[in-house]
């Protein structure tokens, strides 16, 4: 993106591509969708740049039971446990060790638009969030009887709701039976916002001036630096308060782009969901079924969903918590087969073994990785070739001998994978309040 132009009065704008009308230099308005930021994840200048997501992990200190965990990660994927098992039933997923969440194949979890609003052609929506109940503010949803629910419910009218910098056109990642989450992050303004259970635009309603209208059960926000870099206000790029997914984080920035395949290379770690992890205790009634479930999270994660048997936890790894790839595994060559590694898969391994994993969301089926939606870029480019799509562009590009099996990451070598110390990073003095603590976090050391 141009840089900005800073004005006299203080206010900043970005630059505007102009054409020559034959008398003079005017503006070019003649782009759809001019405030789309394109290249906000491309790997030479991704919005992601300073933050976690590129903590380089290649002198990570390990978890104790760090191999233990990676035994666990391969063994248990597809999930054998589902979530029967709570209700003494037998249940769980089937079907390959790992998958790719692609909109093609419809099971995005999250659709990531990136705009600037200082373009003064910026299109804009209006959206009906209900609540950030899903906040780290409070558990309990009771409407407006708490002051955490009092400032969940400002947060929803003033923040997440209202008229928002969305593009004509944009679609939550509309995955049936999922989770319909989007995230909109403002570089113009530094407000990043995420939704959850996003639906739009609605047919039969219209905003106060027009605008398309969308709905979200819950969102979740940030307040950060206007620009592409956030890594001063937000390093960890977790939301202030609320949620889309369960860690309370921008999770999509660590989801693959189709940019980053056609340059083949990954320059963050990588936001992986969880077919299987343990919570920590349950709660149950007096027949024995669980009732509640309860999961400490990894810094920077402050949720979590677990939904694997207590008596796992020791050696599953937690929301939050970073893992890698081992130094000493070579993409060429995958010590199962003799061969290398599918493409894709070797992207994946590069990527985590310089910038790691981290689990960030549950599916109860089995590990997937996921890939950003389409939509963005089909709109700014004004095409409705979805480069996902099986045997598609990307598929082509990464393995043109067999197209169709381009997207198999399956052998992602997950029992080579090692991971951190729990909450590794965290500051001494941690603010940011998690959902299960309720007040900040001081390092014992510290007291």
């Amino acid at each position: 993106m141009p840089s900005k132009i800073i004005h006299p009065n203080g206010k900043t704008s970005t630059p505007q591509i102009r054409v020559h009308n034959g008398t003079e230099w005017v503006p070019q308005h003649g782009h759809p969708h001019p405030a789309i930021v394109a290249d906000a994840f491309h790997p030479t200048n991704g919005i992601y740049k300073n933050t976690i997501w590129q903590r380089d992990v290649r002198n990570m200190p390990l978890h104790p039971n760090s191999q233990a965990m990676a035994k666990w990660m391969w063994d248990n994927t597809p999930d054998p446990f589902g979530t029967g098992w709570m209700r003494g039933q037998k249940g769980g997923g089937w079907g390959a060790k790992t998958s790719l969440n692609t909109p093609a194949g419809n099971t995005s979890a999250i659709a990531a638009y990136v705009v600037d609003s200082t373009h003064p052609d910026t299109e804009w929506a209006w959206m009906e969030c209900r609540t950030d109940g899903m906040s780290t503010i409070t558990n309990d949803r009771t409407p407006l009887e708490t002051p955490g629910q009092l400032r969940g419910h400002y947060n929803a009218q003033k923040i997440l709701s209202g008229r928002i910098p969305l593009p004509l056109g944009a679609q939550s990642a509309a995955t049936k039976g999922g989770d319909y989450g989007m995230a909109l992050y403002d570089i113009g303004t530094g407000i990043w916002r995420e939704y959850f259970n996003a639906h739009g635009p609605l047919k039969d309603k219209k905003g106060p001036k027009g605008e398309p209208y969308y709905t979200a059960s819950v969102g979740g926000f940030s307040v950060n630096d206007p620009g592409r870099d956030i890594s001063r206000t937000n390093y960890a790029t977790q939301t202030q308060t609320g949620q889309s997914a369960v860690v309370c984080m921008h999770n999509s920035l660590g989801f693959i782009h189709a940019d980053e395949v056609r340059a083949g290379e990954i320059n963050h770690s990588l936001a992986f969901t969880f077919g299987a992890v343990a919570a920590e205790r349950a709660e149950r009634d007096a027949n024995g079924n669980v009732t509640k479930l309860y999961s400490t999270p990894s810094w920077p994660a402050a949720g979590s969903d677990a939904k694997a048997p207590p008596e796992h936890w020791p050696n599953s790894p937690k929301h939050g918590q970073w893992g890698r790839v081992r130094a000493d595994v070579d993409p060429k060559f995958n010590p199962r087969t003799g061969q290398p590694y599918n493409p894709l898969t070797q992207l994946l391994i590069r990527a985590a073994q310089k910038y790691g994993i981290v689990g960030t969301d549950t599916n109860a089926w089995v590990h997937a990785f996921n890939a950003h939606t389409s939509v963005p870029e089909m709109l700014y480019m004004r095409t409705d070739k979805d480069p996902w799509q099986h045997e598609g562009e990307l598929a082509q590009l990464l393995w043109p001998e067999k197209a169709y099996a381009a997207l198999d990451i399956s052998d992602f070598p997950w029992d080579l994978t090692e991971w951190a110390e729990i909450d590794w990073g965290r500051p001494d003095v941690d603010l940011y309040i998690r959902r299960t603590e309720g007040t900040p976090y001081i390092n014992p050391k510290l007291l």
